[in-house]
């Protein structure tokens, strides 16, 4: 599979269902295909999310009970973290969206939380795109950078890589609800 079709499907999965961030695939592509790739490998990350984001928006705009329940069976979604971000939605409208998902919220209940509180749409796809690509584009250019610097073959950046996303994830699921 391309680099660009397995960053939109990651991007899309994970605005509804998944529970793994793009950043994770964005990261390799940059370390291991360069700061081009992973730049390209962004925007398809974003598109995916964009699409995933907008199913996500819809269903609960006409559907918000099922949804925000169903969030809670997503691995580290807590009914308490999806009535907060509904919360800080209702509160501070599109500006939580945009920086929510840097404290470890996933997009996906901003998304829903936005079509379910009727949002407009326009807003919520300039809010997606600002809370996704800076984050996409700045992960996998670091990686493009950083990678070139380490001291090591290509298979040990590899178990390095592999290392940092299995450490982040051993921690945030030991921080985060269930």
């Amino acid at each position: 599979m391309h680099a660009r079709t397995a960053a939109a499907l990651w991007g899309f999965t994970e605005a509804t269902v998944f529970f793994l961030v793009p950043d994770v695939i964005l990261t390799y592509v940059g370390a291991f295909r360069g700061l081009r790739a992973g730049l390209v490998a962004s925007g398809y990350a974003l598109s995916g999310a964009l699409i995933g984001g907008t199913v996500t928006y819809v269903l609960a705009a006409h559907m918000p009970n099922a949804v925000m329940t169903w969030l809670t069976w997503v691995p580290a979604i807590s009914p308490e973290m999806v009535a907060r971000v509904q919360g800080e939605i209702s509160t501070s409208g599109l500006s939580a969206m945009v920086l929510g998902p840097l404290s470890g919220r996933p997009y996906k209940i901003y998304a829903a939380a936005a079509g379910a509180q009727g949002v407009p749409f326009p807003l919520f796809l300039v809010a997606s795109v600002l809370a996704r690509l800076p984050r996409f584009a700045g992960l996998a250019a670091i990686a493009a950078w950083l990678a070139p610097r380490i001291p090591a073959s290509r298979r040990y950046l590899q178990i390095i890589w592999l290392a940092i996303w299995l450490a982040f994830y051993a921690f945030y699921f030991s921080v985060m609800p269930r």
